[in-house]
């Protein structure tokens, strides 16, 4: 299968979830993910702004429980406009979108290359996806510019390098 109906196969499982299964998946997704971090060595991080009608994974409950638990770190919340450039700023995490992923960290987003070009210039950066765990497939072709992630947080638990 290509890309593009990979990554139309999986949006279309995404649409199909109920406003119940995405609210209990979300949860869960936050529980892995408030402890997959050591937060106390972040000082900047990079949140994706979640479309809640493309159902993906909320990001705003994290962004709240950085605020009332790690006052310290900077957040920067992304707009989802494929249009706007990246940030010129350097982070400790990004928390990144995902349509479809692999065993391998492997991702599909929706398909512009953003967070490619993004990610590509934070080096330093712990990369973290967020999905549901029926988003994972066996395997994505990778192009050059695809960068893989360090780990993947879903409603079953972490995945990591």
């Amino acid at each position: 299968m290509d890309r593009t109906d990979l990554r139309n196969r999986f949006i279309e499982r995404r649409r199909d979830m109920t406003i119940s299964d995405v609210t209990d998946k979300n949860k869960q997704i936050m529980g892995y993910l408030e402890t997959a971090v050591d937060w106390s060595t972040v000082t900047a991080l990079h949140i994706y702004r979640s479309v809640a009608q493309w159902n993906e994974v909320d990001t705003s409950s994290l962004a709240d429980f950085i605020q009332k638990n790690h006052p310290a770190i900077s957040v920067t919340t992304g707009n989802p406009d494929r249009s706007t450039p990246p940030p010129s700023s350097q982070f400790d995490v990004i928390i990144v979108p995902i349509v479809v992923f692999d065993r391998e960290l492997n991702r599909l987003g929706f398909g512009g290359g953003w967070y490619d070009r993004f990610l590509a210039l934070q080096v330093k950066a712990q990369k973290i996806g967020l999905a549901y765990d029926f988003q994972q497939t066996d395997h994505i072709e990778t192009r050059s510019h695809d960068i893989a992630l360090d780990l993947i947080v879903t409603n079953s638990g972490v995945l990591r390098k």
